[in-house]
């Protein structure tokens, strides 16, 4: 069976890499696969997605028939044909009209839902949505098609190490990554860099290290009101361009834990590939985090510090609420991993293959697939 897969491959936001592990699980699971690239920076990257083997069937569609199906709704296909895209248009729903079913994922902060996704989830066969908080906050809008959690997966390529990576007696080193140019407040940066900025005042043993999508002033204004003995303790990176995962997984095992308290998280890939990578994290468990662990399991098990958080408020959009997070939440977290660090590394090392293994875009999928194989 051919399924049409229509997404960005190229480019730095987090689009690329799930539209790269959504064509690696639909050829894994033995459908051939047309990609039209909609990456329209002028240079498509047309590398195979992860671990793509050479045998499996995937056909890139020229630029001028991506054109054509995503500005008109034309394409070569028909009747009983899928078609999985990513953040659709409404004129790529024009293929509805010569047969296709169409699976539509809609990437972003899914409490902000604009006014124009509503018509357009409206046009789906199947909505997909990342995180279960995803599907509670698209039903409360009112949106009446079929909703599939479909987590994203995470890259093969993220694995652990063979032996413990960081030394007994070297610094602490916590990793916290944000894009600036989206709402600090979502990720709990805020909340974040006032809990070093308190554990700095009686550990000198500790760093934090800041990575940023983007420069904007309300960052520089957070870091610039911090002491100064706590700006020396806190390396900001930019990111610039997209990395390999391979790169990713030595950032991540470089550090001691992530730091992830956000109040309100799509999914939230960095937690799952730093636990895939056998480095532990400190994180809340609350709206697209909520997906990462069972919460019959006990989190400390799998090397996850938790995060407490207060009643949750509306916030930023109309249909989904966020807890309250506070620097003392945070700080608490914080302390309790420092107090632990050896278990939490010995625990988040024993279950990395765990965490590889149900979180593989192969499992995530499975839904997806499923639904493919009903309807075609």
């Amino acid at each position: 069976m051919r399924v049409l897969f229509v997404g960005p491959l190229s480019g730095f936001t987090s689009y690329p890499v799930v539209c790269k592990g959504l064509v690696q699980a639909l050829t894994s699971a033995g459908f051939d696969v047309d990609v039209a690239d909609t990456t329209w920076d002028g240079s498509p990257d047309h590398t195979a997605p992860i671990l793509m083997e050479e045998e499996r069937s995937v056909r890139f569609l020229e630029r001028k028939d991506v054109v054509k199906l995503v500005q008109k709704g034309e394409s070569t296909g028909g009747e009983g044909d899928v078609c999985v895209a990513v953040n659709p248009s409404h004129h790529l729903m024009g293929v509805k009209e010569k047969g296709y079913k169409v699976a539509g994922m809609f990437v972003g902060d899914v409490d902000t839902i604009p006014g124009a996704w509503l018509a357009l989830m409206e046009q789906q066969d199947v909505i997909l949505t990342p995180s279960s908080w995803g599907k509670q906050v698209i039903g409360k809008a009112g949106v009446k098609r079929p909703i599939i959690v479909c987590n994203h997966g995470i890259s093969p390529l993220f694995e652990p190490p063979e032996a413990p990576h960081f030394e007994d007696d070297g610094p602490l080193v916590f990793l916290h990554a944000c894009s600036a140019i989206y709402y600090p407040e979502r990720k709990g940066t805020p909340q974040a860099l006032e809990a070093f900025a308190k554990l700095v005042e009686n550990r000198n043993d500790v760093s934090l290290r800041l990575v940023l999508g983007g420069k904007t002033k309300p960052m520089r204004r957070m870091l610039n009101a911090l002491d100064q003995s706590v700006i020396e303790r806190i390396q900001v990176h930019f990111q610039e361009g997209a990395r390999e995962p391979s790169e990713i997984r030595r950032a991540y095992q470089s550090c001691t834990a992530g730091l992830f308290p956000s109040r309100a998280e799509g999914m939230g890939m960095m937690p799952i590939e730093m636990r895939a990578c056998g480095v532990p994290v400190i994180q809340t468990l609350c709206t697209g985090h909520a997906d990462h662990l069972d919460e019959q399991l006990d989190p400390r098990d799998w090397g996850v510090t938790a995060v407490r958080h207060g009643e949750f408020t509306p916030a930023w959009g109309k249909f989904g609420k966020a807890p309250e997070v506070t620097a003392d939440h945070v700080l608490e977290a914080m302390l309790y991993f420092v107090d632990h660090c050896d278990e939490l590394h010995e625990r988040a090392l024993e279950k990395a293959d765990a965490v590889r293994a149900g979180w593989s875009w192969e499992e995530t999928t499975r839904p997806l697939v499923e639904w493919i194989r009903s309807v075609s």
